[in-house]
């Protein structure tokens, strides 16, 4: 997700070029599921991206990623969205024996280097879901990471759009209301990432035990009720993921419209693949590169 692209714009015939890759690739990958092809594993692994913020001493937003990272020379460390966003990865380890004890130890080793970056710009690494000290000055294309990845995202964005403005319309405690013309307040919301490897025969158990899981996790983890002075949900980033780079997907059987940020349409009944097709046929390519 994080590779550099070489270019801004994209055209009909590159889209159209991705489509027919996208669907021949998709019908390579059924044949892998068809035949059982995929590397067995014995244990599972599991890996984390933790995005994070830069904060000045008052807890302001501070715009300085490039500097930061490039005081920290580290690989685990990269950009996100906004230039006070940054990710640390975590690498990832099997699940066995002492696993959360390795998670947490990479985990303490990464940060300890982030908040050594930091510090030469007299900033602090923050882990945080939604920083209360946001304002609008701090979400807008200035504010974007100098990357030609996130320039491209939206722009294409708004090409899926048909150039028609973002209307964000939050109730909760309190009432926020605002129309925008770029995607960056997506970078108000962070969140910690878990990736499980498993092997194929195990997949479709464990992505509906993470759909049961889904809920109480978030119940017991909601820590993001304000945005822009206002109080909102107990998990504002909820609405702020559906909103901030909402696109016309499909409709359910139901007839009920399923939006580009999505839990899913429910529990996988068939087995993994099911996944990529409905990819395949109900969601616009947001970045089609060749």
């Amino acid at each position: 997700m994080g590779q550099e692209i070489d270019l801004v714009s994209i055209d009909d015939a590159q889209r159209t070029e991705f489509a027919a890759r996208l669907r021949a690739e998709t019908l390579r990958l059924k044949k892998l599921f068809d035949t059982r092809a995929f590397a067995y594993h014995e244990t599972p692994t599991v890996g984390l991206e933790i995005e994070a913020c830069l904060v000045d001493a008052s807890g302001t937003p501070l715009a300085e990623n490039d500097a930061f990272l490039d005081a920290a020379s580290d690989p685990l460390l990269v950009h996100e969205l906004a230039r006070f966003n940054f990710e640390a990865n975590v690498a990832p380890c099997t699940f066995r024996n002492l696993c959360f004890t390795q998670l947490e130890q990479r985990i303490t080793d990464v940060w300890r280097r982030a908040q050594e970056a930091a510090a030469t710009l007299d900033a602090t690494p923050l882990m945080i879901g939604i920083l209360p000290t946001l304002t609008s000055a701090h979400l807008n294309l200035d504010a974007m990471s100098r990357s030609n990845r996130y320039r491209a995202l939206n722009e294409q964005l708004f090409v899926l759009r048909r150039e028609k403005p973002l209307s964000i319309d939050i109730r909760g405690r309190q009432h926020l209301r605002m129309t925008l013309c770029d995607v960056m307040l997506e970078a108000a919301a962070t969140s910690i990432q878990v990736h499980l490897s498993v092997n194929q025969e195990d997949a479709r158990r464990v992505y509906n035990a993470a759909q049961v899981l889904a809920a109480p996790l978030v119940a017991l983890a909601a820590n993001a009720p304000f945005l822009y002075g206002k109080d909102l949900w107990e998990e504002t980033r909820i609405e702020v993921f559906e909103q901030a780079v909402k696109v016309a997907s499909f409709r359910d059987k139901r007839g009920v419209d399923i939006g580009r940020v999505t839990m899913g349409t429910g529990y996988s009944r068939h087995g993994f693949l099911e996944l990529f097709l409905q990819n395949l046929d109900a969601y616009p390519p947001m970045l089609p590169i060749l």
